[in-house]
């Protein structure tokens, strides 16, 4: 997949698109077929370093795991989930629009990159039976929620002071009323905080649910 070279209108979209396109096209980056969106970046040292990298990482290391050739279509696949989640931050925060709280969380959880990391576990495993990998994906799946809500209670105060708009505390306060899309961009951070506390409760319980659903289905599928 390449991204459309015409969303990017200045310097730090293309720096964001070019660093998107390699995440989305890693089965280029593991041929050395890759081919950068902006020509006019070929010889720009932040890029040429960030690829050599990433291209070491994923044609020296990654690709020389025992069962690498297993397991390299989830792989590549995981990979543009974590490219296309990334994406989906940065495009509410540029465009600063929201959306609803279930689908932040959908949409977000993949940058955790659990389901990544846990295929990197599998091929290394000599004694993984692969026909349970469809289970493991869920469960990976799962796993990458449960992070996700788990990283939003530490961090979405640091969020807001950011005025993080993919902040899932700011889907969940609007949805219950809890202030106005147009606080977020005038309130006061402090004045933000006090109103959005009572979230947090709420994603604790949402990352409880998140974690029972996760082991049930490790149950149910034994």
């Amino acid at each position: 997949m390449r991204l459309c070279a015409s969303k990017r209108k200045n310097g730090g979209d293309k720096f964001s698109y070019e660093i998107l396109s390699m995440l989305y096209n890693t089965d280029k980056i593991e041929s050395g077929d890759y081919i950068l969106l902006d020509a006019h970046l070929t010889n720009n040292m932040y890029i040429k370093t960030t690829i050599g990298i990433y291209s070491d990482l994923v044609r020296n290391q990654i690709a020389s795991l025992p069962r690498y050739c297993d397991f390299r279509g989830e792989f590549l696949l995981a990979m543009r989930n974590v490219a296309e989640s990334m994406e989906f931050s940065y495009l509410l925060n540029k465009n600063k629009i929201v959306y609803p709280f279930s689908h932040v969380v959908r949409s977000r959880a993949a940058s955790t990159m659990i389901e990544t990391h846990s295929l990197l576990d599998l091929m290394s495993s000599k004694n993984f039976d692969t026909s349970e990998l469809g289970k493991a994906i869920v469960l990976f799946k799962l796993a990458d929620i449960v992070a996700m809500l788990s990283n939003t209670i530490n961090t979405w105060t640091r969020e807001i002071t950011e005025r993080d708009y993919s902040c899932p505390v700011i889907s969940l306060a609007l949805e219950k009323k809890l202030i106005k899309f147009s606080d977020f961009e005038r309130a006061s951070t402090e004045n933000l905080k006090e109103k959005l506390s009572p979230v947090s409760e709420v994603i604790e319980d949402e990352l409880d649910k998140a974690i029972l659903s996760m082991k049930e289905f490790a149950e149910n599928s034994r």
